[in-house]
């Protein structure tokens, strides 16, 4: 598959680089000239190249996204165990880009809101790949545990983070904190998503056979097969 990720080595990928780590080291109120120092540019060749620092931070959102999609579609259609862990424990290569998506979430507005719908769309996609590729069990809603693992999941880190005080540091140290969340979910992630929690299928069952002329939430309002209409990708 054809990488979806900026080359970074150009000017205007040197700045984006530079963004997303002050962005997720120091928060959104950085100034652009601290950005520009980071990049060895000027302020004004930063307006240059994305036009605004609104258009800088869409090119880092967009940036961010591509990533966290190629690596998650890696993960999700491999079956082998030793590759899974190499790509686990190369956690410190991408802590920038997450801890900017994490900075990101937890700042809010329409560009959390975007992110998120982006998120859940592209978790969509990796997970069905999974499915098409044997490693992911099929759902009778996937659209819905698309949404609801985006969520908890994403929820639960910037729950993390906010609680322990790190985002509130301007000189964030990323990949100690990514490091020191890793640590802690990793096993007990891993083991819910590959044992099952309940030891019978009862509960779910009775859910089941109670929504049976009731789809999940939402699921009625799409077409078969389409995203919800609160997904990009049910816009038109």
């Amino acid at each position: 598959m054809r990488s979806t990720i900026p080359d970074s080595s150009t000017t205007a990928g040197r700045i984006r680089t530079a963004a997303i780590e002050r962005f997720g080291r120091s928060g959104f109120s950085v100034s652009l000239r601290a950005i520009a120092a980071d990049a060895g540019v000027s302020a004004g060749l930063i307006v240059h190249h994305f036009g605004s620092r609104e258009g800088l931070e869409q090119a880092c959102d967009e940036l961010v996204a591509a990533t966290i999609r190629e690596c998650k579609m890696a993960f999700a259609v491999t079956s082998d165990a030793g590759t899974i862990l190499s790509q686990m424990m190369a956690l410190d290569e991408y802590a920038p880009q997450v801890v900017y998506l994490l900075r990101r979430l937890q700042a809010g507005g329409h560009h959390a809101r975007g992110f998120m719908r982006s998120l859940i769309d592209d978790s969509y996609d990796y997970i069905e790949a999974g499915v098409a590729a044997g490693t992911i069990r099929p759902s009778r809603d996937p659209w819905a545990r698309a949404k609801y693992l985006t969520l908890t999941t994403m929820g639960g880190l910037v729950l993390q983070l906010t609680l322990r005080g790190d985002l509130d540091d301007s000189d964030l140290d990323q990949p100690g904190a990514l490091r020191s969340l890793a640590d802690f979910s990793t096993g007990p992630a891993l083991e819910l998503y590959s044992e099952p929690f309940f030891t019978d299928r009862k509960l779910f069952d009775a859910f089941v056979e109670h929504e049976n002329e009731t789809p999940w939430a939402g699921a009625d309002s799409r077409a078969p097969g389409g995203p919800p209409p609160d997904s990009p990708r049910g816009q038109s």
